[in-house]
């Protein structure tokens, strides 16, 4: 704090929540200085908390909701983890890419899926009034309609 002041000059009151902010921070950290930051992280009572917030009962079958969420977003990392192990190898035998060609249209697929979203998604959520669970579902399966593609279409374009 005394750096900050020598160097942008004394603060108004109405930065006084923000200072006492900073000063609990700096406190925690400086009572949290002896602990192994890998402890920290892998923290146990954040998972007690996590699970305690997850398993509490809720109206309208949110609590369901939330743990359909966690599975579907799991699936979904799996499911776009794994074929970056493979893709290339599956690009070189079945179209005859070299890594230039895999490189470009990669690229080119990424920047049309972005664009996709920035287009379809507000006409979702705007015109149509998707909720951001639709809006998911919507997004997922489009990912699994990309890759069903992918491995329907078996010669080179």
């Amino acid at each position: 704090m005394e750096e900050f002041e020598r160097r942008f000059g004394t603060h108004s009151s109405e930065d006084m929540s923000v200072t006492e902010e900073i000063l609990k921070k700096q406190k925690q950290y400086e009572d949290n200085r002896h602990i192994h930051p890998m402890k920290l992280l892998f923290d146990c009572t954040n998972v007690k908390e996590m699970l305690k917030t997850c398993c509490k009962p809720r109206a309208n079958h949110v609590r369901l909701q939330i743990w359909l969420l966690f599975l579907s977003m799991a699936i979904y990392i799996m499911a776009y983890m794994a074929p970056i192990v493979f893709m290339f190898q599956f690009c070189q035998k079945v179209y005859n890419w070299d890594s230039e060609t895999y490189s470009n249209v990669s690229a080119g697929a990424s920047f049309i899926s972005c664009a996709a979203t920035l287009i379809i998604a507000p006409i979702l959520i705007k015109g149509f009034t998707f909720k951001d669970t639709s809006l998911a579902m919507v997004g997922i399966a489009s990912f699994a309609a990309q890759y069903v593609l992918k491995g329907l279409i078996l010669s080179p374009i």
